[in-house]
């Protein structure tokens, strides 16, 4: 049984604006197995929207929260874990963000009747995540920081379907447990939409 919560309040928001200017965003989700024992899941999340310093920026503030019970992976890992890192699930762990949204250039322009670029942005983020686990039997504090930046590309495909792609590049702060080589990552942001199943 999976069983959901959202609320978002959300103010206008000019064609030009990345994010809403003032908005509020939060989601609860809540699964359990009935035929196991202890076999639960809740997982929330908040984002706050605030303008940024200039016109069309935007500050978003992002928060969860994931309490689970002692079985591994029964459910699918929905938590937003700190971007770079390969994401634990942890009976408890919570997350901090923030990330800074700002316009780089209008291109108003593109390939005729197949690809127009309306918007290329920025954003620069930092991310703190905390979980506990046991790693090799002990009871152990795991903090996962991370800083970088984003680059995206706000297209129209076939000039009427909106879609939005990017590059990310994410510097960790602290050791990856599943990955303790890796201190800084390239990533290709696609919409799930785009990839077929």
């Amino acid at each position: 049984m999976t069983a959901f919560l959202s609320f978002r309040n959300v103010s206008q928001q000019a064609k030009q604006h990345i994010n809403p200017r003032w908005a509020q965003a939060l989601a609860v989700n809540y699964s359990d197995a009935f035929t196991y024992s202890n076999s639960h899941k809740m997982v929330g999340t908040a984002s706050f929207y605030f303008p940024g310093l200039f016109v069309n920026h935007s500050l978003v503030i992002n928060t969860a929260y994931q309490k689970r019970d002692t079985l591994p992976d029964l459910f699918s890992n929905i938590f937003p874990y700190a971007r770079g890192y390969e994401a634990l699930s942890t009976r408890r762990m919570y997350k901090l963000g923030a990330n800074y949204h700002f316009p780089i250039w209008y291109p108003d322009g593109g390939i005729p009747d197949l690809l127009y670029f309306q918007r290329i942005r920025g954003c620069a983020f930092y991310d703190y995540n905390n979980a506990r686990a046991r790693v090799s039997g002990v009871l152990t504090e795991i903090k996962n920081r991370s800083v970088g930046g984003e680059l995206y590309f706000d297209t129209k495909v076939w000039n009427s379907l909106p879609v939005s792609f990017g590059v990310r590049f994410t510097h960790l702060l602290d050791q990856d447990l599943l990955n303790p080589s890796v201190k800084n990552k390239w990533e290709i942001i696609v919409p799930i939409g785009l990839i077929p199943d």
